[in-house]
């Protein structure tokens, strides 16, 4: 029979794997969930702060078809790479499913939540051109606050972050909404 602790530590092994991307190594969609909700609860008790920023790669079933699945896949982790590199420790990064990342931005508010979405997206599209693929990668990014002392939940807080990535994709791909009040979007024209 194993000791109390080794067996503690096996079940958190259990518990992280299961939070996990197999292919990125990031959280999975289970794991962001739980942190979206402890960060929309911390917001709404003490008045704080925060954002999620969901990202889509573009055309990504057209990248999988000229590339192939592999490369593909490479591409995904290059831009889960790119992602966890260019936030702090203590962001949440995750992919939600297939090309579909999302990010929450502790004790961050609007402008600095867009203005980090922006530099999101310029990192992952140098990704995109690192790959050596003549198709070029980039994602469509939706911006949502969670403001001070919310009334939402995690889960509205996320679809204002996706319909904000839809509005991007019908706006041309390749860009930042902002699903709020302030700022102004910051559509970047190509």
């Amino acid at each position: 029979m194993a000791d109390l602790p080794e067996r503690e530590r096996e079940e958190s092994e259990v518990t992280d794997d299961s939070r996990r991307d197999l292919l990125t190594g990031l959280m999975n969609d289970r794991g962001f969930e739980d942190e979206l909700d402890r960060a929309v609860a911390f917001a709404r008790r003490y008045s704080d702060s925060a954002a999620v920023v969901a990202l889509d790669v573009d055309g990504f079933a057209g990248l999988n078809d000229v590339l192939g699945r592999a490369a593909a896949d490479v591409l995904l982790q290059q831009v889960a790479d790119a992602l966890r590199g260019s936030l702090r420790g203590t962001d949440v990064v995750a992919r939600l499913d297939g090309d579909k990342f999302a990010v929450i931005l502790n004790r961050t508010g609007a402008p600095d939540s867009v203005r980090i979405a922006e530099k999101l997206r310029a990192v992952v599209e140098m990704v995109g051109t690192a790959v050596g693929s003549p198709t070029r990668a980039t994602v469509s990014i939706g911006v949502a606050d969670i403001a001070p002392g919310t009334s939402l939940v995690g889960a509205d807080v996320l679809q204002m972050a996706y319909n904000a990535v839809s509005e991007s994709k019908a706006a041309g791909r390749n860009r930042v909404t902002y699903a709020g009040q302030t700022p102004a979007p910051t559509s970047r024209p190509d």
